[in-house]
């Protein structure tokens, strides 16, 4: 059964991830699986602000306030965001399954 992310849920990083700055993209890597994602600016700011964990409330707050948006929007990208690493198996914001190898025994990439 999926949890429904509310806006008093708490959300924070998922232990495990490297990141770094790579021009505009923040380029993550799960230490114990390979895994590598990159994420937009915005997706790197949010990764940032995760840094302690937070209620999603106040995470939307603080990114409509510095991007100039609306709660909604932000709450829409946030929300769409969480569930895209979800679907893709890859998750640096939530508890996560080991990743499966790819068709070329590769392991999966995602990005947001």
């Amino acid at each position: 059964m999926a949890t429904e992310i509310r806006g008093d849920s708490v959300i924070g990083r998922a232990e495990g991830w490297l990141s770094a700055w790579v021009g505009e993209e923040l380029v993550m890597m799960g230490a114990d699986t390979g895994t590598c994602i990159s994420l937009s600016p915005t997706g790197g700011r949010t990764w940032e602000l995760l840094e302690r964990p937070q209620q999603l409330d106040s995470l939307v707050n603080e990114l409509a306030r510095e991007y100039d948006a609306t709660e909604d929007e932000v709450r829409t990208d946030v929300l769409h965001s969480l569930s895209d690493c979800k679907e893709k198996v890859v998750s640096p914001f939530m508890s996560r399954p080991q990743p499966e190898l790819n068709a070329e025994g590769k392991k999966p990439m995602a990005s947001f």
